[in-house]
């Protein structure tokens, strides 16, 4: 008998029906022939002539209730992943043998061969319209919905994108033909209701058509109800959800059509903070409206003047009584506020901004690194000279002693991570601007610190310290503003981040 000896050999040898191979020697042979798959047409179609498709599903199934089950199966859906690679959907599912397979593993027990399933449904995307409507229509999706219910999390949320994908592209079909399986999953326990949420938010927030699908349904009248619940840590769940919809003037939409807007705005005009759930649901729905703020593929203008977040921003700050996690909050959302042009000018002479700079003086912990964080999105705003200017007034009004880049350069070198590392974001945004750099090379001592390659060992430090040479050296007026220095900063910047020197002093003797 010849000698087996390329993979595909030994592979066709291990699968063949009448093959005496054991578990594991069936495993091995496929380890070795997975590693010599490239995933390209030519490839799979010379391993189908030898061995059929059938062959590998036959495997599953073979070490069933022994302790090579799980690895047989892990292997053999990695083998097939990689053969079915260049398929499409279609050309998969054309094949009847493949069709019962593609069902059967949709509601298999196995996560390998589950996932397996869901990777090939997720390839009718790539294919027209109609492809995908024929899909949403038939059993196939229905198998990938109750998947949602499927017990490892990272199965489950396969589905969910998948669904998701799936369902904008044909939102008539997810509520109307599917609503009953929806319903029925959103009774299963809490951890699936707000799987579901999440796939019928995100339709219904993606066009004004798909919410009034979804309104029509029913489906989103559960899902609103859960953010007016007693139990905090549910609205929680739902404002997660909200962030991920809000994103886009569809989603926005959904939540004003919907009443959510008001209800998150209301929330905030609460007093009572003694209850740490309630705290951890105010300071979400803060950062929410922040990160509302920041979005620039919103219009942030209309919300504020029917909403007055700034004024609600403003209460906090004026409040000595502000609970720390809440002040927090506050603090982040002022610099998601401000950290774009168009959101520094809204802030720019507010009373809100005049507050957040004079209670940033004499906070420490991590108010302080919270305040650091948000001063570092002020600054590092880029924009026309009047932008250029505010950046500068926000910068001025930190007042630090001697300096305030002394001041920062002290707190960088702070051993603790969360002030120092808000620091150097504070010195990295002030050198992305010509009045930063100027202001810098006034101060020799400053830029000693930064070229001193001994005065930082975390690689963290030294990622920092380099990054912001580099925002310097960058600039497009670095020559005229960095003068002599930039000869200096442009080596350190070609020797890298980690560059140790043999003479550590030389270069901050140079400077």
């Amino acid at each position: 008998m010849p000698s087996v000896t390329t993979p595909l050999e030994r592979v066709a040898n291990a699968l063949d029906p009448n093959s005496s191979s054991t578990a594991q020697e069936k495993i091995n042979a496929l380890s070795v022939f997975s590693d010599s798959l490239h995933g390209i047409l030519d490839q799979a179609q010379s391993v189908f002539a030898l061995i059929p498709l059938a062959h590998f599903y036959m495997l599953f199934g073979a070490a069933d209730g022994t302790d090579n089950e799980e690895v047989l199966n892990q292997v053999l859906c990695k083998v097939i992943s990689k053969l079915l690679k260049p398929f499409s959907y279609d050309m998969i599912v054309s094949d009847e043998y493949n069709m019962m397979f593609l069902t059967q593993g949709l509601s298999h027990f196995s996560p390998d061969i589950r996932y397996l399933s869901l990777q090939q449904v997720e390839k009718c995307l790539d294919g027209p319209s109609e492809a995908v409507r024929q899909v949403a229509q038939s059993n196939v999706f229905t198998f990938v919905l109750a998947t949602l219910a499927f017990q490892q999390t990272e199965i489950a949320n396969k589905a969910v994108d998948i669904a998701v994908k799936i369902s904008l592209k044909v939102p008539d079909v997810l509520f109307s033909q599917n609503s009953a399986i929806l319903r029925n999953l959103l009774t299963t326990n809490e951890t699936v209701r707000f799987r579901v949420y999440e796939l019928i938010v995100k339709v219904a927030g993606s066009s004004a058509l798909a919410f009034e699908l979804g309104e029509n349904s029913g489906l989103l009248d559960g899902f609103i109800s859960e953010l007016r619940s007693p139990d905090s840590l549910v609205a929680l769940n739902v404002i997660e959800i909200l962030r991920q919809v809000a994103i886009t003037p569809a989603g926005l939409s959904f939540l004003e059509k919907s009443g959510l807007m008001e209800h998150l705005s209301l929330l905030l005009d609460e007093e009572a903070d003694e209850d740490i759930s309630k705290r951890l649901l105010k300071s979400s729905t803060f950062l929410f409206f922040g990160e509302l703020a920041q979005n620039q593929g919103i219009q942030f203008g209309p919300i504020e003047r029917k909403y007055h977040y700034l004024d609600k921003l403003q209460r906090r700050l004026d409040n000595e009584d502000t609970n720390k996690e809440i002040l927090a909050a506050v603090i982040a959302s002022i610099g998601l506020t401000g950290s774009h042009a168009e959101g520094l000018r809204v802030l720019h002479n507010t009373p809100l901004l005049a507050k957040f700079l004079q209670s940033y003086h004499g906070t420490s912990g991590d108010i302080k690194a919270e305040f650091l964080r948000s001063l570092s999105m002020l600054m590092g705003v880029r924009g026309d000279p009047a932008v250029e200017q505010m950046t500068r007034e926000v910068y001025e009004a930190m007042e630090g002693r001697p300096t305030t880049l002394d001041n920062l350069v002290q707190t960088a070198k702070q051993p603790v991570d969360n002030i120092r590392v808000a620091a150097f974001a504070c010195i990295k945004a002030i050198a992305s601007h010509m009045w930063g750099r100027e202001e810098m090379t006034r101060y020799e001592h400053v830029l000693g610190y930064l070229l001193d390659r001994t005065a930082e060992h975390s690689r963290e430090g030294q990622r920092w310290k380099f990054d912001i040479i580099e925002t310097m050296v960058a600039a497009d007026d670095a020559q005229q503003t960095l003068g002599d220095h930039y000869r200096l900063l442009r080596t350190y910047v070609r020797q890298g981040p980690y560059y140790q020197p043999t003479e550590p002093a030389a270069a901050l003797e140079s400077a």
